[in-house]
């Protein structure tokens, strides 16, 4: 009965882990382009005022291979990490204190 109560439990942890991963990358990625989105209609807009041709911020523009590589490897750190780590306890440790047979 421990065994399994145990496995539930760390099933619930890892689903639970992932799914608030997820939402979290899903509502990152929505403000961040709904920001964008804003940002460049408050640009479209300065550039029919008077002196806009005075004023240009320097634009910062992060290539979307870099944005993808950064969101995946957050990703795989995050859930991968605790993965292997929950691996490492279930199966590894145990078998330290077993004598290896042919």
């Amino acid at each position: 009965m421990d065994q399994t109560l145990g496995t539930i439990l760390f099933s619930a942890a890892v689903i639970g882990n992932l799914v608030v991963i997820v939402v979290g990358v899903a509502w990152t990625l929505a403000i961040s382009f709904y920001r964008g989105k804003v940002a460049a209609a408050e640009r479209h807009q300065a550039a029919f005022h008077h002196d806009a041709a005075f004023h240009h911020p320097d634009p910062i523009s992060t290539p979307l291979s870099e944005s993808v590589f950064m969101v995946a490897a957050t990703g795989l750190v995050l859930v991968g990490l605790p993965v292997v780590l929950a691996a490492t306890f279930r199966y590894l440790l145990p078998m330290l204190g077993q004598i290896w047979a042919p």
